[in-house]
């Protein structure tokens, strides 16, 4: 087959080619799995954030036009009009608790007084 005088070659080359293939296998199969973990990862968060999100938005009728979004990189955000600034506070009070200061002002800059 093109080896001439050395055929033993042929059973190296093939065990070499062989073991190009199953490394660059593992090798996508690796990264796949690397990518899709952190894409479920982002996203799971988000489910926990959201579930504890929705019984304060159930809780008080001021916040019925506040829903729940996801953010690309994970995590849950608000969006929408609540009818006072106290009842901002008081929705910006309730986030800080659940989810702690740093995500509650992630969370809460899509939120507004209806005017």
């Amino acid at each position: 087959m093109g080896f001439g005088r050395y055929p033993e070659r042929r059973g190296c080359i093939e065990a070499v080619i062989f073991g190009v293939v199953i490394f660059f296998a593992f090798t996508c199969g690796l990264a796949i799995g690397v990518f899709y973990g952190h894409l479920m990862a982002k996203h799971r968060r988000y489910l926990e954030e959201r579930a504890l999100l929705m019984p304060i938005l159930a809780a008080d009728p001021a916040f019925a036009r506040v829903e729940v979004g996801e953010y690309s990189d994970g995590g849950a955000y608000l969006v929408g009009e609540v009818p006072t600034a106290r009842d901002l506070d008081r929705l910006s009070d309730r986030v800080a608790r659940t989810l702690g200061e740093s995500r509650a002002q992630d969370a809460l800059p899509g939120v507004a007084v209806n005017r």
